[in-house]
């Protein structure tokens, strides 16, 4: 069994790149039709429903979309960009509380310089909004 690691057979990962090179040339439904074929065979890798989640936020379907990434954190705590996509999602669907919340959440486990970009450029947004 060779793949991303001893414990997951190269089937997997095979399925795992055809859904990624689907995803980057935009056939988002075929993309999704394997990942969550592949959720379902394997419902304890996070990057699977990470890869969902992000495919859900690429056609906006929000929901779907952070049903998927909650799955992806809850298992795997620190998968940073599992975090900051669901992080995109909920402010994306106005959730702005939540999204804050989840960034503290993965802050509090790990430094993160992705979500330090994003707190700048809050800052910056508030810094222009006080000037108007």
């Amino acid at each position: 069994m060779n793949g991303i690691n001893k414990n997951i057979p190269v089937d997997y990962e095979e399925k795992l790149n055809s859904a990624m090179q689907l995803r980057k040339e935009e056939k988002y439904s075929e993309a999704i039709k394997i990942l969550e074929l592949l959720s379902q065979r394997k419902p304890k890798l996070a990057a699977t429903f990470a890869m969902l989640g992000a495919t859900y936020w690429d056609i906006d379907d929000l929901k779907k979309a952070e049903v998927a990434l909650r799955e992806a954190t809850r298992i795997n705590a620190k998968s940073e960009k599992a975090s900051v996509v669901l992080f995109h999602v909920l402010w994306g669907a106005g959730k702005h509380e939540e999204a804050m919340e989840e960034m503290k959440r993965f802050c509090s486990l790990q430094y993160s310089e992705e979500y330090n970009l994003i707190l700048k450029g809050l800052n910056e947004a508030l810094d222009q909004e006080e000037e108007i």
